[in-house]
């Protein structure tokens, strides 16, 4: 059974970028925290989105952290993500164009 991070990463892999602004280009690094810490990098420079997983973190244009449970509460459209931005339940670094793109992709 997938996690909801993965049902996501997984149906949002190969999109196009048509909802994305043209001129936004770049890599967004994923950080689930919790037990165990899973890195997923989104790769916004092609035509379509390149999803991946990484063992470790890499080096990435933006960070987004937080925990799966609430990345799950962002992936249902339960809870916005500026709303856990700011209530500190996630937390964000680099170029925040990125992990604003990000929310175009949730319900």
């Amino acid at each position: 059974m997938l996690t909801s991070a993965e049902a996501f990463f997984e149906q949002i892999r190969g999109r196009s970028r048509s909802t994305l602004p043209a001129r936004l280009r770049g890599t967004l690094r994923v950080d689930l925290v919790g037990l165990a810490t899973s890195h997923w990098l989104v790769d916004l420079d092609a035509d379509r989105l390149v999803v991946s997983r990484v063992p470790e973190p890499v080096p990435a244009d933006a960070v987004l952290m937080t925990s799966p449970q609430v990345f799950a509460q962002l992936v249902r459209g339960e809870t916005p993500i500026i709303a856990a931005l700011l209530r500190n339940d996630a937390a964000g670094t680099g170029d925040t164009r990125l992990i604003f793109a990000l929310r175009r992709m949730f319900p």
